[in-house]
């Protein structure tokens, strides 16, 4: 195949440093409409079936409308040829306060992490606050309280340094102040890059229901929605990334962990990945005051173009 290229993403200075590489801005990297459409269709995982199916979390219209509405209606979708590329390297803001604290400036990403989704019901009954004594009440809405409280209490004792948890939403049923819930629906998820600790984490989950079913009122059933793998960066890839820093930024930067999931996940199912990270302003992000400094931005994109550089010559 000859000399190959690097895929790039998030870095339209790369494409113009003269390098031998493919510069991509990707769809719906936060799950609109699917999550990581836009990746997942380069990749050959996303068919003409899901597209069809595909809808707005928001508002539930169709994906098919939106390709319509933006002109894309028909138009052939590109595949990647994974022979065509040596690896794809993405430069992202960290999303998180890890670099911030440490007084550091460049973060290179070691793996991504795994990540588990499940969908926790509790089966209660229905009835009157004022008219149903404490004795009498199946309230779904405390057992779920005391149940994740619990994980809260036990997840530290076999988790890592890195691990998180998140309860992301909570729906009850009829969810009125003065009805006691007779259901409530708890999302729940997980993440770590071991997956020595995320076997340990699942199973901590289901004795934890499987008690709170021996001792509560409501009934728990565990589903799980998803599950995405860890996915390790390449150690090629890693290795011009720390030379690259190490001339630029000596001191100033360390090995970590993403915690949050980026499209080199999906692109790690076909190809080498690795990414860098820049600081976050106080670690905010998915919100309106998200920002980081341009000295950071400046010197993320001339390590980035450095180690593309020298992965591209090994």
């Amino acid at each position: 195949m000859g000399r190959k290229n690097v895929l790039f993403f998030s870095s339209k200075g790369a494409g113009r440093a003269g390098l031998p590489v493919d510069v991509c801005a990707y769809a719906d990297e936060e799950g609109h409409w699917g999550n990581f459409i836009g990746s997942r269709s380069l990749m050959g995982d996303l068919s003409e079936e899901q597209i069809d199916q595909a809808r707005n979390r928001h508002d539930g219209s169709k994906l098919r409308d939106a390709l319509s509405a933006a002109g894309l209606a028909g138009r052939p979708r590109l595949c990647v040829d994974p022979r065509r590329y040596k690896g794809a390297i993405e430069l992202h803001i960290e999303q998180g306060t890890k670099l911030e604290k440490a007084s550091l400036r460049i973060g290179i990403i070691t793996g991504i992490v795994a990540v588990q989704h499940w969908r926790i019901i509790f089966e209660g009954q229905q009835d009157h606050t004022g008219g149903t004594t404490m004795r009498e009440r199946r309230d779904a809405g405390l057992s779920a309280v005391r149940l994740l409280a619990k994980i809260d209490v036990e997840f530290p004792r076999i988790c890592s340094e890195s691990s998180v948890w998140t309860t992301g939403r909570i729906v009850l049923e009829p969810n009125t102040p003065l009805i006691i819930p007779g259901r409530a629906e708890v999302d729940f998820t997980f993440r770590d890059l071991s997956h020595d600790v995320m076997d340990k984490m699942e199973a901590c989950l289901r004795t934890l229901v499987w008690e709170s079913n021996r001792r509560e009122r409501c009934f728990a059933t565990l589903e799980c929605v998803s599950r995405l793998e860890p996915t390790p960066c390449d150690q090629e890839i890693f290795r011009a990334f720390s030379a690259a820093a190490t001339e630029l930024c000596p001191a100033s930067w360390q090995a970590m962990p993403s915690g949050a999931i980026h499209d080199s996940k999906i692109l790690g199912r076909k190809l080498p990945v690795g990414t860098l990270f820049v600081p976050s302003i106080n670690g905010i992000s998915h919100h309106w005051t998200e920002d980081t400094k341009r000295e950071d931005l400046a010197l993320g994109l001339e390590v980035f173009a450095s180690g593309a550089m020298r992965f591209l010559a090994s």
